[in-house]
């Protein structure tokens, strides 16, 4: 095009393209064709690599506006949890403080109750809450109610209904029941009797409940007809009295220990505490006999309110591996690595509300007589046993914590054998023991 303009003389003067075209139609086709061709290829190839990266620069900036818009959501988020857990620490606070208020209240007016006559001034008197709890905070009406004075007799019996509704407040997620088994009840180890002995003598006023193997199967028969094949498919012996030990904790609810287990300590702040729990065995015994990094939960003292659902997984479990599988090992088939892998496999399920408690609370001893595998299992230090193997060097007879409430002897008679010639009866061993008929329950 200009090079026809240029050839036509009139350089300072724009020339249409339908004038050239006229006057000189090849230098028109010449001068056209090929650079709108190529201008047309150019544009074609512009195209061509502009469109992906307009399309990838739409597509970051879109992923940055979710990412943006993620972030915040998740900072949202994260506030509203912060803000429900710190509100849940304040309630649950606010629920101690008004627990140990009542609680002393009731210990208080039911002390004047006690020491009072007929002419006792009591009603006439104001209740002083204790200097040292934060009474003024606390404006829940039961508290006010128990500390507002009864002046008529009305009043009076109003105050010790509060005072009822008060104690009932108190009363335990778990119930204040020891259960304990073996074979027989007129042929127990003399060796139990200290061990047995200790968990009436530190809950005098909890019940005590023995089971033996024909009670067992009672239990089974009368509650879980369902089961009833199940059981008597297992093996003699141990593995009936894991199965056992589910079903009364399913049925009566309570605290179960083997016969091997010494009370340290009261378990009333366990049972008001939580509506089950079980504890796992040492770490020493999971890495340097079992060979494991998880700890296993172990079945020799368990404890949770009646009908949880738990047990009752644990019982189809090992209805099915019965059914299933051909293995005879009580461990695998009904003891604690049963018990573990139900417990992992149902968490946040009917596991829920199931408390795991560390091994201080129940087993700060390993197995002793186990020693030598433990030894040699330490011969060789690596990282993946240091920890353990340096435990055992620190703690040789076992780490007891504030916390220990009981601890297992590892007595082991089903893998080792009763090693005793001297046996007496459970009325004997434990005075107050009940048998499950005597109690209602069977």
């Amino acid at each position: 095009f200009f090079f026809g303009i240029f050839n036509e003389g009139k350089n300072t003067h724009f020339v249409h393209l339908t004038i050239l075209t006229r006057t000189h139609p090849k230098w028109t086709d010449k001068a056209m064709r090929w650079p709108l061709r190529w201008l047309l290829v150019i544009m074609v190839i512009a195209v061509f690599y502009m469109v992906p990266f307009a399309i990838l620069g739409i597509t970051m900036r879109m992923t940055a506006t979710q990412s943006t818009l993620l972030l915040e959501k998740g900072a949202q988020l994260q506030a509203q949890q912060e803000s429900l857990i710190n509100a849940q620490a304040a309630e649950l606070k606010r629920a101690r403080e008004e627990a140990g208020l009542l609680k002393q209240l009731c210990e208080r007016e039911k002390e004047r109750v006690n020491t009072s006559t007929s002419n006792s001034p009591l009603v006439n008197a104001r209740l002083a809450a204790p200097s040292h709890l934060p009474h003024a905070s606390i404006s829940t009406p039961l508290v006010q109610s128990l500390t507002n004075v009864p002046t008529t007799p009305l009043q009076f019996d109003q105050t010790n209904a509060s005072m009822t509704a008060a104690t009932n407040m108190l009363e335990p997620k778990i119930p204040r029941i020891v259960h304990q088994s073996w074979r027989s009840a007129s042929r127990i180890p003399t060796r139990f009797e200290s061990w047995m002995r200790s968990w009436t003598d530190h809950h005098p006023d909890w019940k005590y409940i023995f089971w033996d193997d024909a009670d067992n199967l009672l239990l089974i028969q009368k509650y879980f007809p369902e089961f009833t094949r199940t059981y008597q498919a297992l093996p003699q012996g141990v593995a009936r009295a894991d199965f056992t030990r589910y079903a009364l904790l399913h049925q009566f609810g309570g605290i179960y220990a083997d016969a091997d287990f010494e009370c340290k300590a009261s378990f009333e702040d366990l049972v008001t505490r939580h509506e089950a729990f079980v504890s796992t065995e040492p770490q020493a015994h999971a890495k340097l006999l079992e060979g494991k990094q998880e700890v296993h939960v172990c079945n020799a003292i368990m404890a949770s309110r009646p009908k949880h659902p738990f047990w009752m997984a644990v019982l189809q479990r090992i209805k099915r591996t019965q059914q299933t599988s051909r293995t005879t090992d009580p461990v695998s088939l009904t003891g604690p690595r049963m018990l573990h892998g139900t417990y992992m496999d149902e968490r946040g399920r009917s596991a829920q509300g199931v408390q795991l408690l560390p091994e201080e609370y129940f087993y700060p001893e390993v197995a002793f007589w186990n020693q030598a595998n433990l030894d040699k299992a330490c011969r060789v230090v690596t990282a993946w046993n240091r920890k353990e193997c340096q435990y055992l060097k620190d703690f040789p007879r076992g780490r007891y914590t504030a916390n220990t409430h009981a601890v297992h002897h590892w007595e082991c008679t089903w893998c080792r054998g009763d090693r005793t010639g001297q046996y007496s009866s459970i009325t004997a061993l434990v005075p107050k023991a009940q048998r499950p008929s005597a109690a209602g329950l069977l």
